[in-house]
């Protein structure tokens, strides 16, 4: 039951490894939840496939061209007879690049379960399931004539693509953060690639200043200046030279302030609360740097006014820094990615009945030690017991099955069983509304468990009730189902059975 997901992203020397990056964050949530990922690219000059295959993830690479709209059609259709010669089914298609728009993705369309397209500028037409842009200026309103309706838009910082060492190492230097006294470390980054060569002029102008915090630049080894840059000539400065470092967050965590571009390490920093004088490199990111200036979460400058802009952070006060740190920190959280993955599941879902063609997925699943673990009998069937299970099941009237479809894939299965006096007259329960009522399973492959899919079941069990009320058996140590019920509507009302009453769920509309 391997999902698979395939990438189509590019990078160069010119347009730096940001769209690989956030790529390749998606890819490591995905993979934690059984996803198999790959990679399409094309083979430009300087580009970062090699942090791709660094995460041993495959690459397939396409024949470099350029971007008109029929060098789109080429480009889709060498793209779609990668999938059909390697790929039996692509579950999650997942581009980001700026020169495709809806002409490439409509050839996509037949060769994947869902589209999802990720975009910054909202300047072109699409034509795919999910759109993600994280700009922090975006409305929804900016794709309405961008995208047909049946589009799920994904709008918003909060859908922010972080790694998860962001998340891990955020607390700590929060709490750091409270107790800093000074400038004492400066992270210096303009991407991968720094293509303008902004890490020189900004070397050449922090010498002339009284800076004794110590510099730290990370770059590629792809950049254009590295084989030729010169420490010794900035004698004035402390500097320490990061090439491909795979530890940019303690980096940022270990830094006091940030002076780097606008771009995919903006909202890094953010996420761990370190304040950054950002120098644009490119018109288009002038508008989100005057936006994130104007509310103090960036000092956006030039190179001729970095001089002034360094002032009051090298003559540091407290509050003045730690504002532009808590700013920061409160927009971005670190939890956008797994958004983005709940985001697809919520609206990728589906619900079919359940047929003997899922036999074998089914006994997977009641198989699985967790399931064993909190079921009324520990112990697994065997399979011909299972299929007699089923075949009994299935021309049981008082039996209604269906299996949890996921782009796809089967992931589970939901049942609901009709009982009658299912209480002895001592445990009757206030709560229960009709003698009738029906029981309630759900079962989720263990690999998927996190995704918000058994609340996603439970939803649709509650709209699917024949009678008043439900029930739902729970061990006492099954603490994730515990809240799972009680969370949405389900209440104690015997040892290890929770009701749930159809009242209890118009009462809440």
């Amino acid at each position: 039951m391997i999902m698979q997901a395939v990438f189509r992203v590019d990078s160069s020397e010119k347009m730096g490894f940001g769209h690989v990056s956030r790529c390749l964050t998606l890819a490591d949530e995905l993979s934690h939840y059984g996803f198999q990922c790959a990679f399409i690219c094309q083979q430009l000059s300087g580009n970062g496939i090699d942090l791709i295959e660094h995460k041993k993830y495959r690459v397939h690479v396409i024949d470099d061209h350029s971007n008109a709209i029929d060098s789109q059609t080429k480009d889709a259709e060498k793209t779609q007879s990668i999938i059909r010669q390697h790929y039996k089914q692509v579950n999650l298609f997942v581009v980001d690049q700026y020169n495709l728009d809806a002409t490439w993705e409509r050839i996509l369309l037949d060769s994947t379960n869902t589209l999802f397209v990720m975009d910054d500028l909202a300047n072109r037409q699409h034509d795919c399931h999910f759109l993600l842009d994280v700009n922090i200026q975006r409305e929804a309103s900016d794709y309405k004539q961008l995208c047909k309706p049946k589009t799920k838009l994904l709008i918003g910082s909060d859908f922010t693509l972080l790694r998860d060492e962001f998340l891990q190492q955020r607390k700590l230097v929060l709490e750091k953060r409270k107790t800093t006294s000074g400038i004492n470390q400066i992270l210096l980054s303009f991407g991968a690639t720094d293509p303008t060569h902004l890490t020189l002029d900004v070397l050449a102008i922090l010498n002339t200043m009284p800076c004794k915090s110590r510099i730290e630049i990370a770059v590629s080894s792809k950049c254009s200046w590295l084989d030729r840059f010169d420490a010794s000539i900035y004698k004035n400065l402390t500097i320490h030279m990061n090439v491909d470092t795979h530890n940019i967050v303690q980096l940022m965590s270990d830094s006091d302030l940030a002076i780097g571009a606008i771009g995919g390490s903006t909202w890094e920093r953010a996420c761990l609360g370190l304040p950054c004088i950002s120098i644009t490199n490119s018109d288009l990111q002038t508008p989100i740097a005057e936006f994130l200036h104007d509310h103090q979460l960036i000092v956006h400058s030039k190179l001729e006014d970095l001089k002034i802009d360094m002032e009051p952070f090298i003559n540091f006060n407290f509050y003045d820094w730690y504002r532009y740190s808590k700013n920061n920190s409160e927009l971005i959280d670190g939890l956008g990615c797994k958004r983005v993955l709940k985001g697809i599941v919520a609206s990728s879902i589906k619900f079919e009945s359940l047929t003997l063609e899922y036999a074998d997925s089914l006994f997977d699943w009641q198989c699985q030690p967790e399931a064993r673990q909190y079921s009324r009998n520990p112990n697994p069937p065997s399979y011909s017991e299972h299929i007699n299970w089923l075949n009994t099941s299935l021309t049981n009237e008082k039996r209604r099955m269906w299996v949890i479809i996921l782009m796809g894939v089967a992931v589970g299965y939901v049942r609901l069983d009709e009982l009658t006096d299912c209480f002895e007259d001592e445990r009757k329960s206030e709560l229960l509304e009709s003698e009738t009522t029906e029981e309630i399973s759900i079962l989720i492959s263990d690999v998927f468990h996190g995704l918000g899919i058994g609340k996603l079941a439970l939803s649709f069990l509650q709209k699917n009730m024949k009678h008043e009320t439900l029930i739902a058996t729970v061990d006492d140590l099954n603490t994730p189902s515990i809240k799972l019920f009680t969370s949405n509507g389900f209440k104690l009302c015997a040892h290890q059975t929770y009701v749930f009453g159809r009242s209890y769920q118009n009462a809440n509309h």
